[in-house]
């Protein structure tokens, strides 16, 4: 599943959370920023359902622990169809 919210492309996807020391994948969301023009603003978070709005998006990246950008993980990331 992938939605759009303002400038962030969301999309379900399964990853492992090499960051966290963890060795199973797991359900999470891959955020990309469409407006980022470097394009280091893609990042994983884990434990978070969905979002539906921007205060969702807000939440989530007020929760430092719930997302990591990671080079490693990012690689891990599979999306969902």
């Amino acid at each position: 599943m992938k939605i759009t919210i303002d400038n962030f492309e969301i999309s379900t996807c399964t990853a492992i959370a090499i960051e966290a020391e963890d060795a199973e994948r797991q359900p999470a969301l891959f955020i990309h920023n469409v407006n980022d023009e470097f394009c280091d603003g893609d990042c994983v978070v884990f434990g978070y359902a969905m979002p539906e709005d921007m205060d969702d998006i807000r939440n989530i990246f007020s929760d430092c622990f719930a997302y990591t950008s990671d080079y490693e993980t990012l690689e891990t990331v599979i999306l969902d169809d």
